[in-house]
């Protein structure tokens, strides 16, 4: 339950529970060594029924690498992702960890905020007092959760 607020100066900020407390990771981008392209070179037909399956085989391989492969993959993912995210909330649940409540301001501008919060109820409470407060242009101090980090709400107080 993310809720946007404005504040008093004008800022836009986004309050809303996390589920864990690591940052999503930063993906590198991998070169493709020459060996590989040298690996993709064809080699010459032998006779003309070669030739003939050649149009055959593309259009399958397309098919198959554009189509079937990724279709399997995501449907995959999405089993997985489902999974994982039910057994991430069982036992945050189950286990009683608390929940980490980010109020952040919308674009590049400003810090985050971070309180952690025991139970559904508790960051639900959380994330309105912090929404109130940052609509009333108050620094952000809600009585069910400890603050995590300090940073200042707005600009120039």
């Amino acid at each position: 339950m993310a809720r946007t607020v404005i504040a008093p100066d004008g800022t836009e900020w986004i309050v809303a529970r996390r589920l864990t407390s690591r940052r999503a990771p930063r993906w590198r981008k991998v070169d493709v060594a020459e060996t590989s392209v040298d690996a993709a070179r064809l080699t010459e037909p032998q006779d003309i029924t070669e030739i003939l399956w050649w149009p055959v085989a593309v259009v399958a391989v397309v098919i198959v690498a554009v189509v079937l492969i990724p279709l399997l993959l995501f449907g995959i993912e999405l089993i997985l992702l489902g999974l994982l995210i039910a057994a991430g909330l069982l036992a945050r649940t189950l286990l009683g960890r608390p929940w980490t409540v980010l109020a952040r301001p919308r674009g590049d501008g400003g810090g985050e905020l971070t309180w952690q919060a025991s139970g559904w109820r508790g960051s639900r409470e959380v994330i309105e007092e912090v929404s109130s407060a940052i609509a009333a242009g108050l620094a952000p101090a809600p009585l069910a959760a400890r603050s995590a980090s300090t940073v200042a709400v707005g600009a120039g107080e």
